[in-house]
């Protein structure tokens, strides 16, 4: 069962915290969009894949994807639980320089996940 545990919508910045606790291999649509996301991977198993590249998810990784980066997900662990964050481009000045390279100074569909190293994971699951 599907359960959306947090939401919030609002002036370019949209934040969705959902749980399902048994996915049943959940497949998403291959897509691009607008805005950048942040993608963070709580629990589960399954695969994404921006731009052609695959990544495999594992708990603790976070994953981005700027404006117009197609990509689609694949689950088939349980619980599936993500957070997923969307916010639009004139958003992206108010984030300091840093998190912007994260998401420019890359190719397309490369460089795009972040695995959590011992220390930080300890931080995460806290």
């Amino acid at each position: 069962m599907k359960e959306k545990l947090f939401s919030y919508g609002g002036k370019g910045i949209s934040v969705v915290h959902t749980r399902d606790d048994a996915p049943d291999g959940i497949s998403v649509e291959l897509h691009a969009h607008r805005n950048y996301e942040f993608y963070y991977f709580i629990s589960g198993s399954g695969r994404y894949a921006i731009e052609g590249n695959e990544y495999s998810l594992e708990p603790g990784c976070i994953l981005m994807m700027r404006e117009g980066e197609a990509h689609t997900a694949h689950i088939y662990g349980a619980p599936y639980e993500r957070i997923c964050i969307h916010f639009a481009p004139e958003t992206m000045p108010l984030l300091e320089t840093e998190i912007r390279e994260l998401y420019r100074a890359r190719p397309l569909g490369q460089g795009n996940q972040f695995k959590p190293d011992e220390r930080s994971a300890a931080f995460i699951s806290a």
